[in-house]
């Protein structure tokens, strides 16, 4: 599909190698000379087969070239700013930088020293902090088994952000905060008890000189009084210091991860979006649908269609085929079966895409209940089918997203970790419409899907991309809450396609 590219013929091992292979699919990232002009390609290739029988003759291979290095470009632009002191890499198994967010730090190609996750290592006579993360996979997917490294230099790794500036705190924000540890809360009340105590010593000297008449012992009482003043002064610029950090540390967190979760759900749908185009061009749908009728044969043959991609993309509760009436004439899941002969609801889209002749174009329903989703909320997606040779529509195709575990595994998926990997005790998330209503929640959530969030309403109306973080209540509780509004992805939801704007939550107990 280059039609920059000249090549014609190709010697690269992995043609034969998916060939022969019995896997689904066949992943490399190497040089190519499919693609010549790059350093390393990322390339995903499946043998093309006469049939779907497991012994059909090998016709020919099919490869899909990722564009790696643009999308690499793409995920670090999200993941922190381009004053950002920090590095972030893809590492393969041998620890060769794949992609790097700093290619004037650490180039792609060299390779980066084991180290455990944190640990301090030193590179060409600079000391970083370096944390590593192994994937957790996505849909069963782990990919070539690389790794994400973060190093930030020894030197900036505990400056204050610009981003997030000073908080203001106050020794009871420590002693009633759940951001700071048992240990440091021991520390601030013994150095406030010292410091009574020492003030008490120096009171009842004063008083026992002035009884006395032991004026010399006076100037000893003040030098006294006043370095305990001084000692006292330096614990709390030390302890307001910490406590800054820790809440411009934790303050940065949620809406990092408020940031994470918005773009994940971006970058998903922008997939469903796709899917539902691309399987309504499918050959068999168009000849059957042009037909006066489709009959029992042709409603199975397009069921078992509409079944085998069904198994393949399992975020799907439910696709089906509908004509150019709106009938729905065929289903992948068995057990919504009774559908067939009914005309499809008036809240799924279908309408839109049967009045659309461009296979560019797709629709969405509404964030509603649907009878295709057990009556509980979801998002649909379609596209028209249109014949094979002019652009009449003659049916569509919608595609029912399973929007209750997956969009909670995607804000599971970016909620706070501790130190162990594990979500931090009391964090939850929320994706919200703009006008508040829920689309999700993760457990621990006082509110649920279907409601309206009870919160500021400015925090709703922040603009496309923009991210921001702050204490405050909610629900009668204090937490730092991380929000980030939806910018799109791609094309998705950025050249007039399809609005939807979504805003991402998330919630630490403050």
């Amino acid at each position: 599909m280059d039609i920059d590219s000249s090549i014609e013929f190709s010697e690269d091992p992995l043609i034969s190698k998916t060939l022969a292979s019995t896997d689904d699919y066949t992943e490399t990232f190497r040089y190519s000379d499919l693609q010549p002009h790059k350093r390393n390609s990322l390339i995903y290739s499946c043998v093309i087969k006469e049939s779907n029988e497991k012994d059909a003759k090998a016709l020919g291979v099919l490869c899909l070239c990722f564009k790696f290095d643009d999308e690499m470009q793409s995920i670090f632009s999200n993941l922190q700013s381009e004053r950002a002191a920090s590095s972030i890499m893809i590492l393969s198994e041998s620890r060769e930088v794949m992609a790097t967010s700093h290619s004037q730090k650490f180039k792609v190609g060299e390779k980066i020293p084991n180290s455990g996750s944190p640990d301090l290592i030193t590179i060409k006579n600079k000391s970083y902090i370096s944390t590593t993360s192994e994937t957790k996979g996505y849909q069963g997917f782990k990919g070539l088994s690389w790794q994400g490294v973060a190093m930030t230099p020894l030197n900036d790794a505990f400056k204050h952000s610009k981003e997030t500036g000073k908080p203001q705190t106050d020794s009871c924000q420590l002693l009633n905060s759940q951001l700071f540890s048992d240990d440091l809360k021991q520390i601030f009340k013994t150095s406030m008890l010292i410091n009574d105590d020492l003030s008490l010593v120096v009171l009842n000297g004063i008083i026992a000189a002035a009884r006395n008449n032991a004026v010399e012992f006076m100037p000893v009482l003040s030098e006294i009084k006043s370095t305990g003043e001084s000692i006292a002064l330096i614990f709390s610029d030390s302890i307001d210091n910490l406590q800054s950090t820790v809440i411009s540390a934790r303050l940065g967190d949620v809406r990092f991860c408020a940031s994470l979760a918005v773009d994940i759900m971006d970058r998903n749908l922008y997939e469903r979006a796709n899917d539902c185009r691309w399987w309504a061009l499918t050959t068999v749908f168009r000849q059957y649908l042009q037909l006066p009728t489709v009959g029992p044969d042709a409603q199975q043959e397009i069921s078992n269609i509409l079944g085998y991609i069904n198994d393949l993309y399992t975020v799907y509760t439910n696709l089906y085929v509908y004509d150019k009436n709106g009938i729905i004439v065929a289903v992948s899941n068995k057990d919504h079966a009774s559908v067939i002969g009914d005309k499809v609801d008036t809240q799924s889209g279908a309408i839109d895409a049967l009045s659309c002749t461009d296979s560019q174009k797709y629709s969405v329903s509404k964030f509603v209940p649907s009878a295709q989703y057990d009556n509980k909320h979801t998002y649909i997606y379609n596209a028209s089918i249109t014949s094979l040779e002019q652009n009449n529509v003659f049916g569509g195709i919608g595609i029912v997203f399973d929007s209750g575990p997956q969009f909670t595994e995607m804000l599971n998926d970016s909620l706070p970790k501790d130190e162990s990997g594990h979500t931090v005790t009391g964090c939850f998330g929320m994706f919200c419409q703009r006008d508040g209503m829920i689309i999700s929640a993760t457990e621990g959530s006082p509110q649920q899907v279907g409601d309206v969030i009870e919160i500021d309403d400015t925090l709703l109306g922040l603009k496309n991309g923009e991210k921001d973080s702050r204490i405050t209540n909610y629900q009668g509780k204090k937490y730092a809450i991380g929000i980030a509004a939806s910018k799109g992805y791609r094309e998705y939801k950025t050249t007039g396609d399809y609005q939807n704007d979504v805003v991402a939550f998330i919630m630490m107990p403050s």
